[in-house]
C-alpha cells in the first residue's frame, strides 16, 4: 500500500467536525474525543506529501508517532498481537 499525501483537518474543519459530533448526539450529545482535531493546529504542515522514502524527524513531543498513528487509523491498519 502506498500513500501519496495525507491531509490533517485545519482549524475551521476541526470546528465543523466538533459541531457535527454534537448534533449527532442529540440532546444527550457530548464530545468525548475529538481526535485528531486540534492536535496539529499550531503546526505549519496541514498536508504531508510522501515520496518513495519519507523521513519524519523532530524532537520529543513533536508529533511523529501521533501522525503515524493517525495515518494508520485512517488506512484502517491495526496491530495484531502474536
Amino acid at each position: 500500500m502506498y500513500l501519496d499525501k495525507f491531509i490533517l483537518p485545519i482549524e475551521e474543519e476541526s470546528s465543523l467536525i466538533e459541531q457535527q459530533a454534537e448534533r449527532n448526539g442529540g440532546e444527550f450529545g457530548y464530545i468525548d474525543n475529538t481526535y485528531p482535531c486540534g492536535i496539529f493546529s499550531k503546526k505549519r504542515f496541514p498536508e504531508f506529501s510522501f515520496s518513495k522514502i519519507t523521513i519524519l524527524y523532530g524532537g520529543n513531543g513533536s508529533g511523529k508517532s501521533t501522525l503515524l498513528n493517525l495515518i494508520a487509523n485512517k488506512l484502517e491498519l491495526y496491530k495484531t498481537n502474536k
